[in-house]
C-alpha cells in the first residue's frame, strides 16, 4: 500500500505511538523542509499526516524513544549541519507535548560528517543514550540521557579511519550494551566493549 507522505523522501523513517492510541504512528526525516513529519496511523494500517515539527538543517536519519520518561515517544534527528553557514553536526531532540505535537528542538554537536546513528541505554539507568559516527572526526559521538530529556555533551570513543555505521549489543556476555563500528577505508569492523561498571 501507498501513502502520499507530502514531501520528497530524503531522510530516514521510525515508527512510535506519538499520539497515545495504542497505534503505531510514522515519523519521517525531511531532507527538503528540515523538519520532522508524522504520520498518523489511523487504524487499520491507513496513515494521514498528522504534523510537522522544525528539525534543524538537513536531517539524514530519525530515531524514537521516550527520553524524558513521561510515557510519550520522542524523536531524535541526526542533523548534517547546524545551519546553512555551520557544518558542524548535530542530534536534534524534540520532545512530544502529547497528542503528537513537539517542543522545540535542543541540538547537542556531535562532529563533522555524521553517518551511523542509533539510541540504546548504554549505562543501564533505564534511559535511551544516543550513538552517533563522525566519520571526518573518526570517532563514536555518545550523548548521555539525564533522564529528563536532555543530554550531557559528547563523549567521544575515538575508532579507526573513517568510520561509516554503528550497531549495539551484549557481545561479551556481561549484561552491557556494547558497540561495533563499520569502517570503509580498511574494510574492518571495530568492537568497542561497554566499560560502564
Amino acid at each position: 500500500m501507498l501513502f502520499p507522505s507530502g514531501f520528497k523522501a530524503k531522510g530516514g523513517i521510525t515508527g512510535g505511538d506519538f499520539d497515545r492510541d495504542g497505534d503505531v504512528d510514522l515519523a519521517l526525516a525531511s531532507q527538503d523542509t528540515d523538519t520532522a513529519r508524522l504520520l498518523d496511523n489511523q487504524g487499520a494500517g491507513t496513515f494521514v499526516l498528522l504534523a510537522s515539527a522544525p528539525a534543524g538543517g538537513n536531517p539524514l536519519a530519525i530515531t524514537s524513544a521516550d527520553f524524558d520518561r513521561d510515557g510519550r515517544a520522542d524523536l531524535a534527528l541526526l542533523l548534517e549541519r547546524a545551519s546553512t553557514f555551520d557544518n558542524h553536526a548535530n542530534v536534534g531532540v524534540l520532545l512530544n507535548q502529547g497528542s503528537g505535537s513537539f517542543g522545540p528542538s535542543t541540538l547537542y554537536p556531535v562532529g563533522y560528517e555524521p553517518l551511523g546513528f542509533l539510541s540504546a541505554d548504554l549505562d543501564r539507568d533505564a534511559n535511551p543514550d544516543l550513538v552517533v559516527v563522525a566519520n571526518q572526526t573518526r570517532a563514536l559521538s555518545l550523548l548521555v540521557n539525564h533522564g529528563d530529556g536532555t543530554f550531557g555533551s559528547r563523549l567521544q570513543v575515538s575508532t579507526g579511519s573513517w568510520p561509516v555505521g554503528v550497531t549495539c549489543g551484549d557481545l561479551d556476555g556481561d549484561g552491557d550494551l556494547d558497540l561495533a563500528s563499520t569502517h570503509q577505508v580498511s574494510e574492518t569492523v571495530e568492537i568497542h566493549f561497554n566499560r560502564c561498571r
